[in-house]
């Protein structure tokens, strides 16, 4: 293993980390949702900003205005994915919405046989039955009570994430940290009327600052520094660690049970993904 190839170990495993922490930030704001819709993507929104300032030589409205109409359509569904991600942890628990978001992978050869007739391969098709499946005893215990709406939105983030990945496929000459930028900042304009900053704690508002900036800016410029030093089977098993951990903080500090469910299904959820990620990951190795 190439130092460059540790080194994307590393960039994923500390995006993982960070973005485990969303839910526990999550239930420890205690203004209302629009508010911290609003304050998350604003700071996030002023950061990534920043980032692309630097990264253009004090030109990043010139890269955005730049991207074009898949761009700005990569725009619209980040920030579409970006608020099912949080809306959703107003109705559900962390858990589910962990478990959810690790299926992206598999929605996303979905999207490839749906709209690009990509072949699935057997060994994916079975996983993807093993998973949703898995997603079914999950959900089951929600299907009486208000949670199943959490459920439903979670169900958004891969989804518009594999809108995003099918059009980025299609216009690879779309930048990302200008589109992501973009969405981060229409996400907060979007929510500006609803906000009621002035009713926010100091705590809260700082929190709503740990998390765009670094839960949702940060955690984003780890993962794609990350991503382009290792195989693709690779950066999906160590993304799984945010599956993983999410729930785990909030188990340990406010004492979000998960339930036997949550932990069935997303057992179920977690071998599916992980074997076809290590098979993947030797199936690479061989060819190397």
């Amino acid at each position: 293993m190439t130092p460059a190839h540790r080194r994307g170990h590393v960039l994923v495993a500390a995006a993982a980390i960070v973005w485990s922490l969303a839910g526990l930030i999550f239930r420890l704001i205690g203004s209302d949702i629009e508010t911290l819709l609003c304050g998350r993507a604003l700071f996030a929104g002023f950061f990534l900003l920043l980032v692309l300032a630097i990264n253009t030589s004090g030109r990043p409205f010139a890269a955005i205005a730049g991207l074009g109409w898949p761009g700005f359509l990569v725009a619209f569904f980040f920030a579409l994915d970006s608020t099912c991600y949080m809306a959703s942890l107003h109705f559900t628990s962390v858990a589910h919405l962990a478990v959810i978001l690790s299926l992206t992978p598999l929605f996303a050869a979905l999207g490839g046989w749906f709209v690009m007739r990509e072949a699935i391969r057997p060994l994916v098709a079975v996983a993807m039955v093993i998973a949703f499946a898995g997603v079914g005893v999950m959900v089951s215990g929600n299907l009486a009570s208000g949670a199943w709406i959490g459920d439903l939105l979670a169900l958004g983030v891969p989804t518009c994430f594999t809108v995003v990945t099918i059009i980025t496929r299609r216009h690879p000459e779309v930048e990302l940290l200008p589109a992501v930028c973009l969405a981060a900042i229409l996400t907060g304009l979007a929510f500006l009327s609803l906000a009621h900053f002035g009713e926010a704690s100091a705590k809260d508002l700082l929190l709503m600052a740990v998390l765009g900036l670094i839960e949702f800016g940060v955690g984003l410029l780890l993962y794609l520094a990350g991503a382009r030093l290792v195989p693709p089977a690779e950066a999906t098993l160590m993304s799984l660690l945010e599956t993983v951990l999410a729930p785990l903080w909030v188990w340990a500090f406010v004492a979000e049970d998960p339930g036997w469910r949550a932990l069935a299904g997303g057992a179920l959820v977690l071998s599916a993904l992980g074997g076809v990620a290590i098979t993947d990951l030797r199936a690479g190795r061989r060819r190397r």
